[in-house]
């Protein structure tokens, strides 16, 4: 199921119009019918928000997308990754990285260098 179908389905799955889903995620109801729709490419910020919200994991909201549907900008993804994991109080105030997240991170760091390598053969 892609990342559009997902949000679809747990607007209708939860009774909620596209404006209320947008009022919950700070986005207008124009944006979320063209992310539904699938004309808006899925924003990292937004897919965070929308994990918050849904208590779905970043993770199983990106299954099953190209990576082309993810619309993400220099370094926005391990922003994302870092302030969810202080947020959630996964990163303590020593700032260690627990051990069981080291693929996570590496995963995301490898995603970047590669967006950066195309970007820099374009």
């Amino acid at each position: 199921m892609e990342l559009k179908d997902k949000i679809k389905k747990y607007r209708k799955d939860n009774g909620l119009t596209q404006q209320e889903l947008g009022d919950k995620l700070g986005l207008g109801r124009s944006t979320i019918a063209e992310i539904e729709r699938g004309r808006i490419k899925g924003k990292l910020a937004i897919i965070n928000k929308f994990s918050v919200l849904s208590g779905m994991s970043l993770s199983s909201l990106m299954d099953n997308n190209n990576e082309e549907n993810i619309a993400v900008g220099n370094h926005e993804a391990l922003d994302i990754l870092l302030d969810t994991m202080i947020e959630k109080e996964i990163i303590k105030s020593d700032n260690k990285i627990p051990e069981e997240y080291y693929s996570i991170i590496i995963g995301l760091l490898e995603k970047e260098l590669n967006l950066k390598r195309e970007k820099a053969t374009k």
